[in-house]
């Protein structure tokens, strides 16, 4: 039987839940467990959605502490779903010491990871491991851009990884769906 980790706080913020097992069931606990930090009643032309875990991943098949992980595939199967229902809505990953944008098959949520500031935190990922979710993967450090711009009045926003010398590693521009 494998042990399951108690959500920290940082994950009750992000939408998880508030402590109580996450597969107690019932509607008090779905309640509680469906709390997302997004804004469903505005007229923002995008939406980034900043959290410290990964909600897509993929992740290290030895971890078992976030959304993108096996031991929380319910959970993160709903999160992932209420997402994918938010219009233009995209995930900035902060908690990974690689950058990558990944895609989730069955929602097409996009996740973008800025990775570490420096090589010297760069690891627990090799290139090799890219998996078709994978849009980029660089382990290496650095940092995102994130833009919001207008040019010829068509919205659009630009992510854009970095290495740690300011050069451009990848760029992705989202125009409105």
């Amino acid at each position: 039987m494998q042990h399951r980790r108690k959500p920290s706080l940082h994950h009750r913020h992000v939408g998880r839940h508030d402590g109580c097992d996450a597969r107690s069931g019932g509607p008090a606990s779905k309640a509680t467990r469906v709390r997302f930090p997004v804004r469903t009643d505005t007229d923002a032309t995008f939406r980034v959605l900043i959290s410290p875990t990964p909600v897509v991943g993929p992740d290290r098949k030895n971890k078992n502490d976030n959304h993108a992980n096996a031991g929380f595939t319910h959970e993160g199967d709903e999160v992932r779903a209420f997402l994918a229902s938010q219009k233009n809505l995209y995930v900035v990953c902060g908690d990974r010491h690689w950058q990558y944008v990944s895609v989730d098959p069955k929602t097409g949520v996009r996740e973008y990871a800025c990775g570490p500031t420096s090589n010297k935190h760069a690891g627990g990922w090799k290139n090799e491991y890219r998996s078709p979710m994978h849009k980029y993967l660089n382990v290496q450090g650095g940092f995102l851009r994130v833009e919001v711009a207008q040019p010829d009045d068509k919205p659009q926003l630009s992510f854009r990884h970095y290495d740690v010398d300011g050069n451009i590693a990848n760029e992705e521009v989202r125009q409105v769906d």
